[in-house]
């Protein structure tokens, strides 16, 4: 019978310093928060309804809190300032704190008060729910956090005791603000799905999205325009230039505005090159009759472009967002050739990144450097944005304000390369086995509010916390 350790190990590397955590149950949910008084986020594992919390300090024992079965909507936030998170939960029509305990000592709970919300309905197993907002302080009293619920026809804002701070309509006669992400979307069907075969048809369709009205410091942040998740088909590598009549897009800046755009597509009749060209408006908001709006000339780049869901590079820290293309040695087709690329278990990837020159609002022809690495050969059959890279992480890992490069060069394994002042370093700065197959990248994040990232790798058995070691005490 083999014993996991009450404390997880922690693992030295010259770039990341690595804690494995371990997982009761390979389907536990992974979240951030603050559990102590420092400014620096913690890491929490929901297995069914329990809830630990393991504190970035590696020396500090993991706490838990046991909710109740029919728990549903949950968060986490420190509401009597003590400097410690509690547990926020709405069991049925009751909203319960939960205290955080350490191993051996009884749970403590206590009922806030009663209110029927949408989330009184129990849940298979409870779910992070936001609902503690950041309270006013008044003179001589401290601040006191507020509590966001979402009742049947009313969104209330409410006091810890129960006592209604304010109320807005949200049911369907409350007045609304409608925002589009886009008029109207088309989309072709290459094989039709209502008419017969050889018929021509097309998906036309139109996306709204209701907001109640409510006062300015809890609306949330907007949310990213739908043209630049890959023209709304998340996942998919982007368009040939000849088969479509408008490119997806991304932001050239770091800052959040889209008046600059890059629009790209793969250019025939190879589809190995890129095509990118920038639109340059007035305003962030889309000018559909086109006026104010000026657009580049298309420049060709060798190889692919890695468009990633969640991460911009800026590879050189000065506000405007880079590119990374990938592309791979073609094989000859020789008897030869091909027997050596069936018994090849991985092949080689060369990776470039192009500067943005803000003056001549072009990326440049040269590339600014280049990594060379090898990948499984299967990973190359398979169509994503980032081609075959695998858990691709494009963040600042040391904190220097330049965006680094991590992904998986094996299906166990995960390297990063940080960007110096001359580009990347021919070998990684990191390079880290793990004893199991790598599922997925589960949060790359800034635990400390600042700029160097971590990240965590995600096995069947364990959650790899890869924290940078400049961020170590």
């Amino acid at each position: 019978m083999t014993l996991i350790p009450l404390l997880p190990l922690l693992l030295i590397s010259a770039l990341f310093d690595v804690r494995a955590l371990p997982l009761a149950d390979p389907a536990a949910t992974v979240l951030l928060a603050n559990a102590d008084a420092d400014k620096t986020a913690d890491l929490f594992l929901l297995n069914g309804n329990r809830l630990t919390a393991y504190p970035t300090g590696s020396e500090v024992r993991p706490a838990t809190a046991a909710l109740p079965e029919g728990t549903s909507g949950f968060d986490i936030a420190d509401i009597d300032g003590d400097g410690f998170a509690e547990i926020i939960a709405v069991c049925g029509d009751n909203i319960v704190s939960h205290e955080l305990t350490g191993p051996g000592a009884a749970p403590a709970s206590k009922t806030l008060f009663s209110l029927h919300t949408q989330l009184a309905a129990p849940a298979v197993q409870p779910y992070p729910y936001v609902m503690v907002l950041p309270g006013a302080a008044e003179e001589g009293k401290p601040a006191l956090p507020t509590l966001a619920l979402p009742c049947e026809s009313t969104f209330e804002l409410r006091n810890l005791d129960g006592t209604l701070v304010a109320s807005f309509p949200i049911g369907s006669t409350a007045a609304h603000r409608i925002s589009y992400g886009s008029p109207f979307s088309v989309a072709w069907q290459n094989t039709p799905q209502a008419g017969p075969p050889g018929s021509i048809e097309a998906e036309v369709s139109r996306v709204i999205a209701f907001e109640p009205e409510l006062p300015s410091g809890f609306v949330p942040t907007a949310a990213p325009p739908i043209l630049y998740r890959l023209d709304g088909q998340n996942g998919a590598p982007p368009p040939p230039a000849d088969q479509r009549r408008s490119w997806p897009w991304f932001p050239l800046k770091t800052d959040g505005t889209t008046n600059m755009r890059a629009l790209y597509a793969l250019a025939a009749p190879g589809y190995g090159d890129s095509l990118i060209r920038v639109r340059e408006a007035k305003s962030d908001n889309v000018d559909l009759s086109g006026k104010n709006v000026v657009l580049g000339p298309e420049r060709r780049y060798p190889g692919k472009l890695c468009v990633h869901q969640e991460d911009f590079p800026d590879f050189n820290g000065d506000g405007f967002v880079d590119v990374l293309l990938w592309k791979a040695p073609q094989p000859g087709m020789s008897l030869d050739s091909v027997m050596r690329i069936a018994l090849r278990q991985d092949w080689e990837i060369i990776l470039t990144a192009h500067l943005f020159n803000p003056e001549k609002k072009r990326f440049e022809p040269r590339p600014a450097s280049h990594i060379m690495l090898k990948a499984p050969f299967e990973w190359f059959t398979s169509a994503a944005s980032t081609g075959p890279l695998r858990h691709l992480v494009l963040r600042d890992f040391n904190g220097d304000g330049r965006t680094d490069l991590g992904c998986a060069v094996a299906p166990n394994q995960w390297a990063a390369w940080l960007f110096g002042e001359k580009g990347f370093a021919r070998r990684p700065d990191f390079n880290r086995k793990f004893d199991e197959p790598i599922e997925r990248v589960e949060f790359r994040a800034a635990l400390d509010g600042g700029s160097a990232t971590s990240v965590g790798i995600r096995t069947k058995n364990a959650i790899h916390l890869l924290r940078p070691s400049t961020l170590q005490e």
